[in-house]
């Protein structure tokens, strides 16, 4: 148990600063992404490389699409994130993952609607593979599918605990789909 003097100590001490910022990068990631601060050449020559030396790396191809996008070369950005797809098939969060890099870019949205579809097919039982699609659906103008995705979603149910406030979350969602 913690004495009185040790609290008042505690109490009298400086407050805490503010905490060092943390490069969110590392290794070849981190390359790309400094060079491409300064030299979107030097940035291209790296991923491409990159992505030449580890055509199975994921980050090579999220560092390859992220240049490509600075680059203003959106369709050829669209396909390196949509080798993310090619390459991870069976893996709905990484379709997820994809299909919001996709979707930034008006030459991959097509291809992100239909993997937030597949995402769904594979795992229903998340609630994001729901989420997502209905809000590209949204985005297509595709109002009553996305309405209909996201009661289905709601309707599913959930593990108790494994997704705290998701029926909250649907009901809100759905009456965002329904003023669409």
């Amino acid at each position: 148990m913690e004495s009185r003097a040790s609290r008042a100590s505690r109490r009298d001490e400086a407050p805490p600063t503010a905490a060092t910022p943390v490069d969110p990068y590392t290794g070849t990631f981190r390359e790309v992404m400094t060079a491409l601060k300064t030299d979107k050449d030097r940035a291209l020559t790296l991923a491409r490389g990159w992505r030449e030396e580890h055509p199975g790396d994921l980050l090579a191809l999220v560092a390859l699409g992220e240049v490509l996008e600075a680059r203003g070369e959106l369709a050829t950005a669209a396909r390196a994130y949509g080798s993310i797809i090619d390459l991870f098939p069976s893996r709905a969060d990484l379709r997820r993952f994809a299909g919001v890099r996709l979707e930034r870019l008006a030459e991959g949205r097509a291809l992100a609607l239909d993997t937030f579809g597949q995402a769904r097919a594979q795992r229903p039982d998340h609630p994001a593979s729901h989420r997502l699609l209905a809000f590209s659906l949204l985005r297509a103008e595709k109002y009553e599918k996305a309405f209909e995705v996201l009661a289905e979603g709601l309707a599913r149910g959930y593990p108790p605990g494994r997704f705290a406030g998701v029926e909250r979350i649907f009901r809100e969602d759905l009456g965002l789909a329904a003023a669409g």
